[in-house]
């Protein structure tokens, strides 16, 4: 036999040996004679190795390993270096490394890999967990210029210890490829490309890896060692504080942000993967499936899953490759937040397939329907991050963390919940029959989704009858006005409340239904009464448009934020003012009015609790004494009289505020705005720089659509236009607010 003969039947050899560790090491009983007769040509000398390792057992004792021997049978163990005091426990070639068995809660934390059992399954092919090796290697011992300690933890490809990097007297984490010398070329490519991944990064939330090699046929980096927990322990506990929740996700989603802005997406973001150190800080770590923004490694194909059931998303379910982006790991990062308020993942099947088809196919269950009392807010930046489409998620783990920042600072987030026809949309989708006509294959439908698709089938006989009678009954509904048409309007004889009487003018003209206008503390109070259907149309601040009962009809002006304070006050500007150090007298307005809401709102954006002023809450006589007011937060349409009479007749001015532009950019419900000088002076001067927030008009989301077109008829289209309005030409040009069907569809119409 020749060198090259030889050297493909010992290739043959070892590659028929991996395969059958490995088939062992899943717990599957093999018959070796029929084993052997796979593989003909090297049938006699397989027999012969495994015959070998039957007799080294035997010697070893009724504690020997299989797996372990071979390795000494496969593979000398290399020459110890002289003067090794550990030479006797010198890794060997190759080993099968096992959990070391500890007392309960004494195991450090595992850093890259996850050793507790869990039912959601890496999609690595992670092996069942056997009793404790005793004859793997004993430490402590040498390896290299580390000496490894303490065994942390194995999956299903690596294997990580805790050590000693003895030149620099360091404690760290050193995490090898499991299978050593008998490593397959994709086994030491993936390890490669973690190792790569993670040490583009250098952030303080993100495990660091420090070297990187190969010795004696291990390859190995070494990383930072975390002490501590991580929070899938945590969540095994129960659910967690909200608060805790979102600061822990908030600070990974800002690690994460940062690896993305270096083009590698983690792909396998999962709780076990976020470390908690002693001092409460998360650490990042385990990018075994991260892929590199641009480049093409091979490892990945697309139709191929990779990632935690329970924790990856539709794309990665799917195997779409092409389509991860920062947007998948938003996604887990919504998963873990989930988990975290819950106890649980989103989604639990009893097979990893079951979890994949449940990740596809159904929507994401609420956090409040599982958790009772939970934040809307919280809720809604869950289901936004849970989304199917990528496209209706947070665009990028920054937005996320943003958003989650504005929650625990208590500012109002930016997502807006999904109405009950949305929610209902999703359930209906899981429908078997429902889910088949839309092209979506339901495998595990909920009781209540079984229940109506028997009720679909046992109508479908009388459905032209059904189709019928909900076509007239919907049509009928649609049309019916209340008799009386109730406005919320504001302060009597405020700007809400005139724009109410004449709107209530012209619905009355036009619609033939009785209008009443009702005097009201302001935006808050105007709000709750369309909540509790004793208004049905209501003037409201931005500020106002809150809940999702409630929806808008059409923006009416910009309220400009007029700060006044006495002529002889020294101040020019907010900022100034409050860097003082005096307690203020601030005039905000009435409590339940849209004015406090925004004065206050902009107050704490400044940093200024309601401690360190002292709040006038009256109406507007109390501006006619300047001498007893600081400072009064005016929320009104520019221009209007009651801000020139306080100028000319009372003696106030206007300030600025200097960080307008860095405030509308913090908080959506303001926009930066300039009040031009002849707005309320005749000499010329510069313009004051502010902030301002809108007037709409809102109703019920529920409000019958003929109500919506009549008002939406009266402000533009029902002869002379209200004065002082946006014209429908501007209005229409407004995005992202909450419209009510018809004046959707009003405003798209002017679009065509």
């Amino acid at each position: 036999m020749d060198s090259s003969e030889k050297n493909e039947d010992e290739l043959k050899l070892d590659s028929a040996w991996a395969e059958y560790m490995r088939r062992c090491d899943e717990g599957e009983k093999l018959d070796r004679q029929a084993f052997a007769s796979q593989f003909p040509e090297i049938a006699e000398q397989l027999l012969g190795l495994l015959e070998a390792a039957d007799a080294l057992e035997k010697m070893a004792g009724p504690n020997g390993s299989l797996t372990s021997l071979m390795s000494v049978v496969r593979s000398p163990v290399p020459t110890p270096p002289v003067g090794d005091p550990l030479k006797e426990s010198t890794l060997p070639v190759h080993f099968d490394a096992k959990l070391i068995d500890e007392p309960q809660g004494s195991m450090d934390i595992t850093v890259g890999v996850d050793v507790r059992k869990q039912p959601e399954v890496d999609l690595t092919n992670v092996p069942t967990e056997r009793s404790v090796d005793t004859t793997a290697p004993k430490l402590p011992m040498r390896f290299g210029e580390y000496t490894l300690e303490k065994l942390l933890g194995r999956g299903g490809m690596g294997v990580v210890y805790r050590a000693k990097q003895d030149h620099l007297d360091r404690i760290v984490a050193v995490k090898m490829i499991r299978s050593g010398a008998l490593a397959s070329e994709d086994e030491v490519q993936r390890f490669y490309a973690e190792a790569r991944s993670a040490a583009k990064l250098d952030h303080p939330n993100i495990v660091m890896v420090y070297q990187c090699g190969e010795l004696a046929g291990h390859h190995y980096f070494s990383m930072d060692y975390v002490p501590g927990t991580d929070l899938a322990r945590l969540i095994e506990q129960g659910p967690i504080d909200p608060r805790h929740a979102a600061r822990y996700v908030r600070d990974v989603a800002k690690a994460i942000d940062y690896a993305h802005q270096r083009g590698v997406i983690h792909r396998d973001l999962k709780p076990a993967n976020v470390l908690i150190d002693s001092e409460d800080h998360v650490h990042v770590t385990d990018f075994g499936l991260a892929k590199v923004v641009g480049m093409d490694s091979g490892l990945t194909r697309s139709g191929c899953a990779l990632g935690t059931p329970s924790y990856m998303s539709p794309e990665q379910a799917l195997g779409r490759t092409d389509q991860h982006a920062a947007t998948t790991d938003v996604y887990s990062l919504g998963a873990i937040l989930f988990a975290l308020l819950v106890g649980k993942p989103p989604f639990q099947g009893s097979t990893v397939v079951q979890t994949m088809m449940q990740v596809i196919h159904r929507p994401a269950p609420s956090v409040r329907q599982l958790r009772v009392g939970m934040d809307e807010d919280l809720n809604t930046i869950v289901a936004k991050c849970l989304h199917k489409q990528p496209s209706k998620r947070y665009q990028s783990a920054a937005d996320l963390a943003a958003e989650l920042d504005r929650y625990l600072s208590g500012r109002p987030i930016e997502a807006r919940p999904q109405t009950q026809l949305q929610r209902f949309y999703h359930w209906a989708l899981g429908i078997p029959l429902l889910g088949a006509l839309a092209g979506y294959k339901v495998l595990d439908p909920t009781p209540g989704q079984r229940l109506a698709q028997r009720w679909m089938i046992a109508t479908a006989l009388l459905l032209p009858l059904l189709l019928a009678l909900t076509f007239g009954l919907s049509n009928w509904m649609e049309q019916q006005l209340p008799r009386k048409i109730h406005i919320a309007g504001g302060e009597a004889n405020g700007m809400y409340h005139s724009i109410g009487q004449k709107l209530a003018e012209k619905l009355e003209g036009h619609a033939r239904r009785e209008a009443t206008v009702h005097a009201t503390n302001g935006s808050l109070e105007n709000s709750q009464l369309l909540v509790t259907k004793d208004c049905d149309l209501a003037l409201l601040q931005a500020s106002a448009v809150i809940s999702e009962d409630i929806s808008v009809v059409a923006p009416l002006y910009y309220e400009a934020v007029h700060l006044l304070v006495p002529a002889d006050s020294p101040a020019e500007s907010l900022e100034g003012l409050l860097g003082g150090g005096a307690k203020l007298r601030i005039w905000l307005g009435l409590p339940q009015s849209g004015n406090r809401q925004a004065a206050e709102m902009l107050l704490a954006t400044c940093g200024l609790d309601e401690s360190k002023y002292e709040a006038i809450s009256e109406g507007w006589d109390a501006l006619n004494n300047p001498e007893k007011v600081d400072l009064a937060f005016v929320v009104i349409r520019a221009g209007h009289q009651r801000v020139r009479d306080l100028i000319e007749k009372k003696g106030y001015r206007l300030i600025s505020i200097e960080k307008a532009t860095d405030i509308a950019l913090d908080e959506p419900t303001f926009r930066s705005f300039d009040i031009a000088a002849d707005t309320y002076f005749t000499h010329e001067a510069p313009p004051i720089r502010t902030l301002a927030t809108t007037a709409f008009l809102a109703c019920r989301t529920d409000a019958p659509d003929r109500l919506v077109r009549e008002a939406l008829y009266a402000l533009y289209d029902g002869g002379e236009p209200i004065a002082d309005l946006m014209s429908k030409d501007r209005a229409r040009h407004w995005r992202g607010l909450a419209y009510h069907r018809a004046a959707k569809e009003y405003f798209d119409d002017l679009e065509k």
